[in-house]
């Protein structure tokens, strides 16, 4: 990410699980879920992973439950808006 909202945010996590849990030992925070790196530049970007649900007809006339998933990557920092990266120039 150009931002460092991320780890910002794990350490704010962090810090509120260890207030909530004083008495616990091993705290740890990590939002790996919901980011992924982008090819060629391996930058860390956030997204959506959706899950849809429709029924359809199958070839024997029955009804079938589908759920495709599709994700949705974002261009700026949901926490932030900072861009990603920068357009290319043509």
């Amino acid at each position: 990410m150009v931002c460092s909202c991320k780890p910002d945010i794990e350490q704010k996590i962090l810090e509120r699980l260890k207030e909530q849990y004083p008495e616990g030992k091993d705290h740890s925070s990590t939002m790996n879920k919901n980011f992924g790196y982008t090819f060629p530049d391996m930058a860390v970007v956030a997204y959506f992973e959706l899950t849809n649900s429709v029924t359809v007809m199958t070839k024997k006339g029955t009804e079938r439950i589908v759920k495709p998933k599709l994700s949705l990557h974002f261009t700026y920092c949901p926490f932030c808006g900072v861009k990603y990266k920068k357009e290319q120039s043509s």
